[in-house]
């Protein structure tokens, strides 16, 4: 399965004119989780604009971007050169032959939902089977050395927006339940006629707090903790990063 492939051309652009402080938020947050660790993998690492961020931080790290999309790591190749190490893969069959001490999930194969009521966070998943995604946590925990870490971001619950682009482009994002958790779909359309230039659905599992827990012990991850600030960004809320250890 290919996802986010169509989109690529434009991803950068809603970020460089709509959440245009968006990833140095991210970064500001994550950066004391990974501070310590020198080999670093990127789960859906999109054009790297968070990659470039951390590598702005740690220059001398040893960092792997893995996605699905090749039209997105052909963006991130010229952002970053050969700074990082890029990989095409979905995680069910990563095979990336080396360790890491910390994996992270920026809104990438995995990320959690902040309900904004009493701490209760949902985990938000790209792949659309609890056993697949007990498969691809335990690829995960497989490329990490022992107590190795993974880290999630969480960001607000999915809604649905309009935002206009430089070029007369309009990105329009619409969200509708399914029975295990959402469709979203993603258009950018031309303003003066219509014409929808990118199109691409998505459907997304979604867990509550007491399935993701099964999930993680099963895959071989234990939660330590939850770090980071939340903040309001136009109509995007970034939230904490919750962070897994490897259990065995």
């Amino acid at each position: 399965m290919k996802i986010y492939a169509d989109i690529a051309n434009y991803y950068d652009l809603l970020f460089q004119y709509i959440y245009t402080d968006y990833h140095d938020e991210v970064v500001k947050s994550l950066f004391p989780i990974i501070r310590d660790s020198n080999n670093i993998l990127e789960i859906g690492v999109g054009t790297g604009l968070v990659a470039e961020r951390v590598l702005k931080l740690k220059p001398n790290c040893n960092f792997t971007g893995v996605d699905i999309s090749q039209q997105m790591l052909d963006l991130a190749k010229k952002r970053l050169g050969n700074k990082i190490k890029l990989v095409e893969s979905d995680v069910l069959n990563m095979q990336l032959k080396e360790s890491f001490d910390l994996a992270y999930s920026n809104s990438g194969v995995w990320f959690f939902l902040d309900t904004n009521a009493d701490n209760e966070y949902l985990l938000c998943s790209h792949i659309n089977s609890i056993e697949n995604n007990v498969i691809a946590l335990r690829r995960v925990a497989e490329h990490l050395k022992m107590n190795g870490l993974l880290v999630l971001s969480a960001q607000g619950m999915h809604i649905d927006k309009v935002d206009k682009l430089p070029g007369g482009i309009i990105h329009q994002v619409k969200v509708s339940k399914t029975d295990t958790g959402v469709k979203k779909q993603y258009r950018w359309i031309r303003e003066n006629n219509g014409e929808i230039i990118s199109d691409e659905t998505v459907y997304l599992l979604i867990l509550d707090s007491k399935k993701t827990k099964q999930l993680m012990e099963q895959s071989g991850f234990e939660q330590i903790g939850i770090e980071g600030n939340k903040k309001l960004m136009k109509n995007f809320l970034l939230s904490k990063f919750h962070i897994y250890q490897k259990s065995f």
